[in-house]
């Protein structure tokens, strides 16, 4: 059996299922834009790996040295 519990006022505020959604969609819509982020810098770190140093990789990133060597070893 399961139950489905939505509640859409407490008191004097109102319309808290819809705006709960809301923000459960614009939480998805930030997981994929950090996602295609971080899929983005791993392959910009791992292209600049093989022309500079991974210091200096970290200096353009914005990132540690040890950061990048997880980007470029992912």
């Amino acid at each position: 059996m399961e139950v489905d519990l939505r509640i859409d006022a407490v008191g004097e505020v109102t319309g808290i299922a819809g705006r709960l959604k809301v923000i459960e969609e614009e939480r998805a819509r930030a997981k994929e834009l950090v996602d295609r982020a971080a899929a983005e810098a791993s392959s910009l770190a791992k292209e600049l790996a093989e022309e500079i140093p991974l210091r200096d990789v970290g200096a353009i990133l914005g990132v540690s040295y040890q950061r990048v060597h997880q980007l470029v070893h992912s």
